[in-house]
C-alpha cells in the first residue's frame, strides 16, 4: 500500500473515530457489527436480459439505476423510483461496458458502493459524458466510504474531471440555492441529526456549476452542472440515508430530498420529443405523428426512431404540420439498419421556429401482411438533437409512442340507435343555421361484432340528406362520440352514413330518423295548425305533450333563431303554415317608423283597454300585465280582423298573444287591441313584444 493511501486510511479511521465519539447511534460511515452489504447480482426479475436490445424499449421518463449493493443496506433508489411512479431499469456496474445508453434517459449512480464499482464506471466515462451531452442527465450519488467501503479516489465517475476530497459534515450543510427544485420545502435544520449529512466535499468544478447546498466553509455537497445538452446532479451527501422506514435503528426518515431529486430529474426538459402513437392492420399503413412540446427557436432536429422490424417497416417520412408551410424547412430520412429509423430535419436559412407546439414529422409505418392482431411495439426516439439558429444545442428529452397492429376491421356500428326525430336546419347565409345538435355514437367493429379497440382510424360522416357537421371523424379505442348537425331541412327519412377514409369497404348506415325542419314542433312532418296552437302554448308557459323530447319542441319552435320563443315566432310559424316565405309580401307593407305607442287605459270599473297608436304593420302583440287578473278579448281593431287572443297566468302575471292568422299587418293605426274585463286589482304593463307581418321585432314605447 503507498503512502498516499496509508494516509487516506489513516485519515479514515481517525474521522471514523470522531463520528463514533460523537454519535451514540450507528452512522451511515460505520455499519452496525455484523453487517454484510446486499449485493446486486446483475439485472433480473422484471429487469431481466436489459441488454442493449432491451433499453431501447424501456418506456417514457425511465432511468438506468446503476448499483452493485443496496447504499446502507436498503433499495432506496429503487423503493423512490417506484414510488414517484418512475419506469425504471437496473443494471450492475459490470453490465454497463454492454448495455446500449441510447434509450435511456436518466443515468443514476446509488451511494455506499465498493470500490470496483466506481472502477467499472470510470472504465466507462467517456460513454457515460457522450450520453449527457447529447442530452442525456446523470444523477450520480457519489458519496463512498460508506458502509460498502468504497472508495473513488483517483478515479474519474463524473464527466470534466470533478474530484471530491473526504471530510464529514454532522449538522453544517447550507442550501445556498433556495430555489433549486431538489430541495423545495426544505431547509438547513432538514439535514440535521443525519449520522453524518455529508462524506465529502467536489474539487474541481466545472465551469457554470450551480452550487445547491455547501458546508458552513463554503464546501460544495450538492450541485448541477451543464455538460453539453445535457445536465449533471452530483452529491456527497447521504442522499438515500433519509429514505428508510423510520423503524430500522440505522435510518432516519426524511425522504423528502431523494423525492424532490427524481421528481426534478423524471421531468427533466422544456422541450419534449413526443412520439405518438399509431395502428394498422395487417399489411396496412398507419400514421405516426412526433410532437414536439416547444418549438420557440429551433431551427433543426435529428433523432433516432427504433422500431421492431418484425412488425413494421417504415414506409414515408413527411414533414409535420408546424414546419410543413415552411419551404425552406427539408426532412431527410434513412433506414440505417433494420429497427433503427434515422430523421433529419433543418431550416435552410438557420431560421428559428416561433412559439408554439405540435407535430413537426409524420412517419407512415406499413405493418407486416403477417403480423399478428392486438401486437404491439413501442417507438422510441434515441439519440436526439436539437439546435438553434447558432447551431448551439438545446435540451430535449423524449417520449416513446407504440404501434399497434389491429385485427381488420370489419365494420362499423351505431350504437344506440339515432333517436328519431332530429332537427335540420338551413338559411342563407348557411352560417346563420341553427340545426339541432345530436349525440352519436359510432363503434369500429370485428366479424364477429366485437369492439376493436385498437382501431384510431378516421372516417368521413356523410347524411342522405343535406350535410353534417363534423364531416370527418377520428376515432379513439375503437369509438367516435360527438354532437352531430345536419345542415337541411324538412325529411321523412334520413340516415348517417361512416366510411373509413383508409378502407371504403368499412362503412356502416345508421338506423332511419326523421329530419325535421324549423316550424314542426308536432313532428308530423308538416307545418300547420296543430304546429301554431304547439308554438303558441309555448309561448304562454303551458304544458305540452311529449313525444317528440320538449327539447326538439323548444328547437323547431324558435323559428327566429333568438333561443327566445315568443311572438315574432308565432308569426313566423303562422306564415310557414300558410306557404309564405320569411319576408315575402309583408316587406312591401307599410309598417311604422316610429316605435308603436302601447298604453293599459281604465275605461270603467273592472275593464281596461290596451290601446295602440302608430300600429301600421303590427301583425302579432305579447304582453305581460302584472298585478291583476282579468277575462280578455280582441278589441275592435282586430276583432273585424280575425285575430287569435289567448291568455294564461304564468309566475303570477296574465300573459297575453294575440296575432293576425294571415300574418297580415295593421292598416289602422291608432286603436283599441284588447279588452280586459272583470279586472281584479289594478293591472299595469310588465312588458311587451311586438312583431310586423316577417316576425320581426317592432319598437314598442
Amino acid at each position: 500500500m503507498n503512502r498516499k493511501r496509508v494516509v487516506r486510511w489513516a485519515m479514515i479511521a481517525l474521522l471514523v473515530a470522531c463520528a463514533s465519539q460523537a454519535l451514540a447511534t450507528v452512522s451511515s460511515l460505520s455499519a452496525p457489527p455484523g453487517y454484510k452489504p446486499v449485493l446486486e447480482q446483475g439485472s433480473s426479475g422484471a429487469n431481466a436480459a436489459l441488454g442493449r436490445a432491451m433499453l431501447m424499449y424501456i418506456p417514457e421518463t425511465t432511468v438506468l439505476l446503476i448499483e452493485d449493493a443496496y447504499p446502507w443496506g436498503y433499495d432506496s433508489n429503487a423503493l423512490a423510483l417506484a414510488e414517484a411512479g418512475v419506469d425504471f431499469a437496473r443494471i450492475t456496474s459490470s453490465e454497463l461496458a454492454t448495455t446500449d445508453l441510447s434509450g435511456v434517459r436518466v443515468v443514476m449512480y446509488s451511494s455506499d458502493q465498493p470500490t470496483s464499482f466506481y472502477q467499472n464506471i470510470a472504465a466507462q466515462i467517456s460513454r457515460i459524458a457522450d450520453f449527457v451531452s447529447a442530452g442525456g442527465t446523470l444523477v450520480a450519488h457519489s458519496c463512498d466510504w460508506g458502509w460498502s467501503g468504497g472508495d473513488w479516489g483517483g478515479l474519474e465517475i463524473l464527466p470534466g474531471g470533478v474530484d471530491h476530497v473526504l471530510s464529514l459534515a454532522y449538522d453544517a450543510l447550507h442550501i445556498t440555492d433556495p430555489a433549486h427544485p431538489v430541495v423545495a420545502g426544505l431547509d438547513d435544520a432538514y439535514f440535521y441529526g443525519w449520522g453524518s449529512s455529508s462524506h465529502g466535499y467536489f474539487l474541481n468544478l466545472v465551469p457554470g456549476t450551480n452550487v445547491v447546498i455547501q458546508t458552513d466553509t463554503a464546501e460544495p455537497t450538492y450541485m448541477e452542472y451543464p455538460w453539453g445538452a445535457g445536465r449533471v446532479l452530483a452529491t456527497m451527501q447521504t442522499i438515500e440515508w433519509g429514505y428508510g422506514d423510520g423503524v430500522n435503528y440505522w435510518y432516519i426518515y426524511r425522504p423528502e430530498f431523494l423525492r424532490n431529486e427524481i421528481a426534478y430529474v423524471s421531468g427533466a426538459g422544456a422541450h419534449q420529443l413526443d412520439v405518438g402513437d399509431g395502428s394498422a392492420a395487417p399489411g396496412g399503413v398507419g400514421t405516426v405523428a412526433v410532437d414536439l412540446s416547444d418549438t420557440a427557436g429551433v431551427a433543426g432536429f435529428q433523432f433516432d426512431l427504433l422500431y421492431d422490424p418484425v412488425l413494421i417497416a417504415p414506409a414515408d417520412v413527411r414533414k409535420g404540420p408546424v414546419i410543413a408551410p415552411d419551404p425552406d424547412w427539408v426532412i431527410h430520412w434513412n433506414v440505417v439498419e433494420p429497427g433503427r429509423l434515422a430523421i433529419l430535419a433543418y431550416s435552410a436559412t438557420a431560421t428559428g421556429l416561433p412559439e408554439g407546439a405540435g407535430p413537426i414529422a409524420e412517419v407512415d409505418f406499413a405493418a407486416d401482411p403477417g403480423a399478428i392482431p392486438y401486437t404491439s411495439c413501442v417507438l422510441h426516439p434515441a439519440a436526439i438533437y436539437l439546435s438553434n439558429s447558432a447551431g448551439d444545442p438545446i435540451p430535449v428529452s423524449g417520449a416513446d409512442g407504440v404501434f399497434t397492429i389491429r385485427p381488420p376491421v370489419d365494420h362499423f356500428t351505431f350504437v344506440p340507435p339515432v333517436p328519431t326525430p332530429q332537427g335540420g336546419d338551413l338559411t342563407n347565409p348557411v352560417e346563420n343555421s341553427d340545426p339541432l345538435p345530436f349525440l352519436v355514437r359510432v363503434e369500429a367493429r370485428d366479424v364477429s361484432d366485437v369492439l376493436v379497440p385498437s382501431y384510431s382510424g378516421t372516417a368521413t360522416l356523410t347524411s342522405s340528406v343535406g350535410t353534417p357537421q363534423p364531416s370527418e371523424i377520428t376515432f379513439t379505442n375503437g369509438v367516435w362520440e360527438g354532437n352531430v348537425t345536419i345542415l337541411a331541412d324538412l325529411d321523412p327519412e334520413c340516415y348517417l352514413t361512416v366510411t373509413d377514409q383508409s378502407d371504403p369497404s368499412i362503412t356502416d348506415n345508421s338506423n332511419m330518423f326523421n329530419l325535421r325542419g324549423k316550424g314542426d314542433p308536432t313532428d308530423d312532418g308538416a307545418v300547420n295548425v296543430l304546429d301554431v296552437l304547439r308554438v303558441v302554448n309555448i309561448v304562454l308557459g303551458r304544458a305540452v305533450p311529449e313525444p317528440p323530447r320538449f327539447e326538439f319542441q323548444f328547437w323547431a319552435a324558435d323559428m327566429n333563431r333568438d333561443h327566445d320563443i315568443n311572438i315574432q315566432d308565432v308569426i313566423l310559424v303562422v306564415r310557414k303554415s300558410l306557404g309564405l316565405s320569411a319576408a315575402g309580401a309583408a316587406a312591401a307593407q307599410a309598417v311604422a317608423t316610429g316605435p308603436v305607442v302601447v298604453s293599459l287605459v281604465e275605461e270603467g270599473k273592472g275593464i281596461w283597454a290596451v290601446r295602440v297608436r302608430n300600429a301600421a304593420g303590427l301583425a302579432g302583440m305579447q304582453l305581460e300585465i302584472a298585478g291583476g287578473q282579468a277575462d280578455v278579448s280582441a278589441g275592435d281593431l282586430i276583432a273585424s280582423a280575425g285575430w287569435q287572443v289567448h291568455a294564461n297566468r304564468v309566475q303570477g302575471r296574465l300573459r297575453i298573444i294575440a296575432y293576425s292568422p294571415t300574418a297580415t299587418g295593421l292598416t289602422v293605426v291608432e286603436g283599441t287591441l284588447l279588452r280586459l274585463t272583470n279586472v281584479r286589482g289594478k293591472p299595469r304593463l310588465a312588458s311587451v313584444v311586438l312583431s310586423d307581418s316577417s316576425g320581426r321585432e317592432m319598437n314598442a314605447r
